[in-house]
């Protein structure tokens, strides 16, 4: 007696069964018929009427075909490449974003992967600005290129600030604010020897933007150190994390911008008094020729009209 024969009378038809609906889903048998006979090996007979009726009264092709599929559902997906795991537009505790949240996060991986240099790059800017603008204290024609590379440097290291913050950690947020510090520090002390300004605070007119531009990138990158502290415990919206990120961007940018107002109002206040002092002299001038019309004044008006223009001069590097 055939180890078939023995299977079917115990009725153990499953593995057969099994095998009629995996052949019939793949095309390897055309009909449930050949199927049976095929797994069997016989050409006709009991065994192969049972196996056909099992195959129909269990479902079996329902059965075979479900497997057939979970398989390769299962297949697809071990093949299919590894991609990120979180959602693309979650806070940081998990919380989906809301339309404006989208909106914005959309415009930061746009600005940041698409337009903006690169960290390294936007501080290379910053440096060249401040260069250009050291080395060209002359006409106007130099300025369009300045006002580009100081935009374009700006708008860098603020949007790499703001990414660097969302996501550094403690030990890489102190170390990313001593070295900007020391950047800006070591730029506009450089500034001050190289073109030095006594009449600006920073000790030179370089070295005193440099101060502002620190102003504005510090408070943004704290900013948002603070507010990526709130996503994460959970408390962004809480008043006090709203309320130091406000005092942070206040009171930074103001003590960057201090030394850019106080020195032009400064220098408004001198031009004011310079040309006060001019019309007074003037009108000097005008009574003494009134009451000796003989008097050679020349002398006198060369000498204040080069006073004004030394006073108006330019400041020039340092040896220059």
């Amino acid at each position: 007696m055939t180890d078939k024969t023995i299977s079917l009378r115990g009725y153990d038809d499953s593995p057969y069964l099994k095998e009629m609906a995996d052949g019939i889903i793949t095309r390897r048998f055309a009909s449930v018929d050949e199927a049976a006979k095929a797994v069997l090996d016989e050409e006709a007979g009991s065994n192969v009427d049972r196996l056909r009726r099992k195959f129909r009264e269990q479902n079996w092709y329902e059965r075979g075909l479900n497997d057939y599929v979970e398989a390769e559902i299962n297949r697809r997906a071990d093949e299919a490449p590894a991609t990120d795991a979180q959602p693309a537009f979650v806070t940081a505790t998990g919380r989906p974003m809301n339309k404006v949240e989208v909106l914005f996060e959309k415009t930061m991986r746009k600005l940041t992967n698409e337009f903006t240099p690169t960290a390294t790059m936007a501080f290379f800017g910053a440096g060249l600005t401040a260069a250009l603008a050291a080395v060209t204290m002359r006409p106007m024609s130099i300025v369009p290129v300045l006002t580009a590379s100081f935009l374009v440097s700006l708008l860098g290291m603020m949007i790499w600030a703001h990414r660097a913050a969302s996501k550094a950690t403690p030990v890489q947020a102190c170390l990313h604010i001593a070295s900007m510090s020391v950047l800006f520090v070591a730029m506009a002390v450089g500034l001050a020897i190289a073109v030095p300004d006594p009449s600006f605070k920073a000790g030179s007119l370089p070295g005193t933007a440099v101060i502002a531009f620190a102003g504005l990138v510090l408070s943004n990158y704290l900013c948002e150190l603070v507010m990526a502290y709130g996503r994460r415990s959970g408390r962004a919206k809480s008043p006090e994390i709203f309320a130091l990120a406000v005092a942070i961007v206040v009171s930074i940018s103001a003590f960057g911008w201090f030394p850019v107002v106080n020195d032009l109002s400064y220098a408004v206040k001198r031009a004011e008094q310079g040309m006060e002092a001019y019309e007074r002299v003037a009108e000097v001038y005008k009574q003494l020729r009134k009451d000796h019309p003989d008097i050679d004044l020349e002398p006198l008006m060369e000498a204040q009209r080069q006073i004004v223009k030394d006073a108006a001069r330019r400041p020039t590097w340092a040896g220059e």
